[in-house]
């Protein structure tokens, strides 16, 4: 006797996005800091099933080379709690979030 799995049309597609559990400030670039510039970084970002950042990459430029490059650095060291899908397991899931650098 074959016994057979029951196929789960839906897993895998999430339907409980992912939310952000621990972040951490961007590092400022000292020369966008001393020409005092400031920027949002929108970064998309593929979030694993453990929550952690596996890939990062810049989604809307702050116009700024030097913010680009530091928001996507910060964003490896952030935590999510994983999207989920249908039957509530943990799944990969692409998230976009903006990162902000103000000075005052």
């Amino acid at each position: 006797m074959v016994k057979r799995l029951r196929h789960r049309p839906f897993s895998g597609v999430p339907v409980t996005p992912p939310y952000l559990v621990s972040s951490t400030d961007p590092r400022y670039p000292p020369a966008a800091r001393n020409r005092e510039i400031e920027g949002t970084v929108y970064v998309k970002m593929l979030v694993s099933s453990g929550g952690s950042v596996e890939n990062a990459f810049v989604a809307r430029s702050s116009g700024n080379e030097a913010l680009d490059g530091a928001a996507v650095e910060a964003v490896y060291n952030w935590n999510f709690s994983p999207a989920k899908d249908t039957y509530g397991s943990p799944v990969r899931c692409y998230i976009t979030m903006p990162v902000n650098f103000v000075l005052h």
